[in-house]
């Protein structure tokens, strides 16, 4: 059988197209479509994680515009409330001004009051000395005009 002579090399050549397609065959067969089918399911699986990662991607843009949102209209909140505190705190301080300026007035008028009433009692109190010294010196005027024989007028 010249097919099976291995020292031609038509015999070299046959045996290398048999070899060839029971091989191609082999892989075509049983080895490529699982091959094709991991590919794909490889493919797949990254699609799949593609569109998820995107997805994730949205709601994640989604969530970032949502707490933007909230964060401004939380500042504003904060803003308003500060400047109402402010207000709030500059009429309070007024109120007090004005309070205080009224007990201050009024402890300076209690304290001039009193002054004045001190000033009175000192003197009220020197008002008995001086009395008397005037009486002294109105009985020395007296006695000085009997000694003289004169007569006075306050008699």
């Amino acid at each position: 059988m010249p097919q099976l002579d291995f020292s031609t090399y038509l015999g070299q050549f046959l045996w290398l197209l048999i070899s060839f397609f029971i091989l191609y065959s082999l892989v075509w067969f049983l080895f490529f479509p699982k091959i094709e089918e991991i590919i794909n399911s490889r493919i797949d699986l990254i699609k799949n994680n593609l569109n998820a990662a995107e997805e994730a991607i949205k709601k994640a843009k989604e969530i970032k515009t949502a707490m933007e949102a909230k964060l401004k209209a939380t500042n504003e909140n904060a803003q308003i409330m500060s400047l109402e505190a402010d207000r709030e705190v500059k009429l309070i301080l007024e109120t007090k001004a004005v309070e205080n300026d009224n007990i201050t007035s009024t402890i300076l008028k209690e304290k001039a009051a009193e002054l004045t009433h001190l000033g009175n009692l000192e003197i009220a109190q020197g008002v008995p000395a001086i009395v008397e010294e005037l009486k002294q010196i109105l009985l020395s005027s007296l006695t000085l005009d009997q000694n003289s024989g004169r007569k006075n007028d306050y008699s």
